[in-house]
């Protein structure tokens, strides 16, 4: 089985560019061994930024089956929930992502797990998000605290003033808000909120590719 290291961090090693077929573009090793989660997770990726999410979620969905370890597709389903306002779905597989998130063997533990605790950070911003949405905002408190700065009393007078702005109806304002306050605070995973969001499926198609 190929051994590819689809990671969240370095994805564009993994990804190629988007400039054919979904199908061509999985990587030629891949392509043999459909067993392979890789396979999956790569061209439901492609797919997503493509815009083709109901052959994005069947394949991240069979990658996950395959690899329940692994963050990546979690993620990506995540992602996509919450472009569809499917809020407790988006937060199902957030929950699912962090929870995959294990520590690094010894002789890559600092860096990796520095990434991996941006991007726990990131998942946990998400999930308050959609917490304060669902309105709990006590869940959204203590997911934004620990994405925005754990254990600094001066986060929940933001993160107060976060809900505010969302109970009043503008939401936009306040998730910028609170990026700001990540930025401030943590610019390491602000850049990677930012990279890890930066694709956005906005053109219309249709479901065949």
């Amino acid at each position: 089985m190929t051994n590819i290291q689809l990671s969240l961090f370095d994805d564009q090693k993994a990804i190629p560019k988007l400039d054919k077929s979904a199908v061509a573009e999985v990587p030629d090793e891949l392509k043999s061994d459909t067993t392979n989660p890789n396979f999956f997770i790569i061209r439901g990726i492609i797919f997503k930024q493509k815009g083709f999410t109901t052959l994005a979620k069947t394949d991240l969905k069979k990658g996950f089956k395959l690899a329940p370890d692994n963050a990546v597709p979690a993620w990506h389903l995540a992602m996509i929930a919450y472009n569809e306002q499917r809020l407790h779905q988006a937060k199902y597989w957030l929950v699912k992502a962090i929870g995959n998130l294990t520590p690094a063997s010894s002789n890559t533990r600092n860096r990796t797990n520095g990434q991996q605790s941006s991007t726990r950070k990131v998942f946990s911003f998400f999930i308050g998000i959609i917490c304060i949405r669902l309105g709990d905002p006590d869940q959204a408190t203590m997911h934004l605290q620990d994405a925005i700065q754990p254990g600094f009393e001066g986060s929940l007078v933001a993160i107060k003033k976060a809900i505010d702005l969302f109970n009043l109806g503008k939401s936009e304002a306040a998730i910028d808000f609170l990026k700001s306050e990540l930025k401030r605070k943590d610019p390491e995973t602000f850049e990677l909120l930012q990279k890890m969001t930066l694709q956005k499926n906005t053109s219309k198609h249709s479901e065949k590719p």
